[in-house]
């Protein structure tokens, strides 16, 4: 759940190909990061949105966790 808390994973995850890693800046509470999926899928899915506006969207409209902070951060691949 705090897979951006340091870049270690997604660095590996992209190193292997991956075009982008999403995840939370920190811990995160099951009901954010299941209300917060949701609404990712959806507008990544429904509204045909990028990952970076998907991303952007549901952190404005859903916000950080109210418990522990925590933030939804995308990393993509450079180049």
């Amino acid at each position: 759940c705090d897979g951006l808390n340091t870049k270690v994973t997604a660095q590996a995850f992209l190193d292997k190909g991956a075009k982008a890693f999403i995840s939370w800046s920190g811990y995160v509470s099951a009901s954010h990061t299941d209300l917060s999926t949701e609404h990712l899928l959806e507008k990544l899915l429904t509204d045909d949105m990028t990952v970076g506006e998907a991303v952007a969207a549901t952190v404005s409209e859903i916000g950080p966790d109210p418990w522990y902070g925590a933030e939804l951060k995308v990393l993509f691949q450079q180049g």
